[in-house]
């Protein structure tokens, strides 16, 4: 008897499990799914604080400059009136960092889109 095929069994189970692993609609599937929790994971933000962080400099010898940098840091001295200083300024320098935290003590629009998040996550979970 001649075959022009090779006879091979195998179980239903293998054949189920190479669908799974080869079936690229359930790869999707499961990436969307990644991607709804990643969205959810962000709206985590909402209980977070938002923390900023600034840094300035001012390091001048021109005349009008030095004035005001002293006049703003308030550091100002009867010797400043001084004309010989007021137009050969030696170098006046300011340096300030500022660092700023801010908490909503209600954030309703975050509120929502963490549901909103939470919906989509659990319907792209039921479509898997």
């Amino acid at each position: 008897m001649i075959r022009g095929q090779e006879v091979m069994v195998i179980a239903k189970s293998d054949v189920i499990a190479k669908v799974k692993e080869n079936n690229n609609t359930l790869k999707m599937s499961a990436q969307d799914i990644l991607m709804a929790k990643a969205d959810y994971n962000q709206t985590n933000a909402v209980f977070l604080p938002d923390i900023t962080a600034s840094y300035t400099g001012i390091a001048t010898t021109n005349p009008l400059m030095a004035f005001g940098s002293k006049l703003n840091q308030g550091i100002l001295t009867q010797n400043d009136f001084n004309p010989d200083l007021l137009n050969t300024p030696s170098q006046t320098q300011n340096f300030a960092t500022k660092i700023q935290v801010q908490q909503p003590l209600i954030n309703l629009d975050g509120i929502y889109q963490r549901k909103a998040a939470k919906a989509k996550l659990n319907a792209t979970t039921f479509q898997h």
